[in-house]
């Protein structure tokens, strides 16, 4: 399994950029990476979480860092993961946590990382605390580099 964090500069655009400003990183963006090739996060362009070739999300690796959290059963995650498919883009943690550090999201609706840490935290073995609410991209991808996971790309 990996675990790929996009840097705002990829399209360089607006909403990236205003997500960076908020959030004081430029990691904009965090998804699952399953070893198929499917990728799968929440997208405010998809409106909520989806999966997808990782071709079609990973275009420009330049602008990725990806990293190895090892293999693992990964049966509680994939149900976990096929349970969300649809659920909707949690606009309210985008203000809350990203424009106001209130911690603070829907639990109907996922932010990417909001649904990448969860989904990390609590169907896998991947070493990271678990005691966060919500989390950006950037604060993510800061703890799986203090766990010591191997960046691959």
């Amino acid at each position: 399994m990996l675990i790929g964090f996009k840097n705002r500069f990829h399209e360089n655009d607006l909403v990236g950029a205003l997500i960076a400003v908020s959030t004081g990183s430029n990691w904009i963006h965090t998804e699952l990476i399953y070893p198929d090739g499917v990728s799968v996060s929440s997208w405010a362009q998809t409106k909520g979480v989806v999966a997808r070739p990782t071709t079609h999300t990973l275009k420009n690796p330049t602008y990725w860092e990806v990293y190895d959290l090892g293999r693992f059963d990964t049966t509680g995650l994939d149900a976990f993961i096929r349970s969300q498919i649809g659920k909707g883009y949690d606009w309210q943690g985008v203000f809350f946590t990203y424009g106001l550090p209130l911690q603070k999201q829907a639990w109907d609706k996922w932010t990417c990382a909001e649904l990448v840490y969860f989904a990390l935290v609590h169907y896998t073995p991947v070493d990271l605390p678990g005691t966060q609410t919500a989390v950006t991209p950037g604060q993510l991808r800061a703890m799986i580099k203090k766990a010591g996971y191997r960046r691959v790309i």
